[in-house]
């Protein structure tokens, strides 16, 4: 059954980091936030070139993901910074999580 986020909880979110991680034979280290001052729970990887985060909220609706970078990650010029983001209100969020790990494995191995 494909998860949304409405259905989805942190420890929901961070079983299918676990899968993914298993499936592509990697352990990229995230770092869990839960700031004081919000009712929310971040889930982030932080690199020198890039950084790529989860939010889920109380609100599933206000959950989501982002993705922002330097302007060169890597050796690779993008010409200009990265930075996406998006809702994870009705998507299939393993497929998102996947994509996330996913742009960490092409672009650390490139910065190797």
């Amino acid at each position: 059954m494909t998860k949304t986020i409405e259905t989805l909880e942190v420890d929901d979110v961070l079983k299918i980091i676990k899968e993914v991680n298993d499936e592509m034979g990697v352990n990229f280290k995230h770092h869990i936030c839960k700031p004081k001052w919000e009712d929310s729970t971040i889930i982030q990887w932080i690199y020198n070139d890039f950084r790529i985060g989860i939010n889920i909220e109380k609100d599933p609706k206000e959950s989501g993901w982002h993705l922002v970078s330097k302007k060169t990650v890597g050796k690779i010029d993008f010409f200009g910074e990265i930075n996406i983001c998006g809702s994870l209100n009705k998507v299939d969020s393993r497929k998102i999580i996947k994509w996330l790990l996913c742009f960490i494995d092409i672009f650390e191995s490139k910065n190797e």
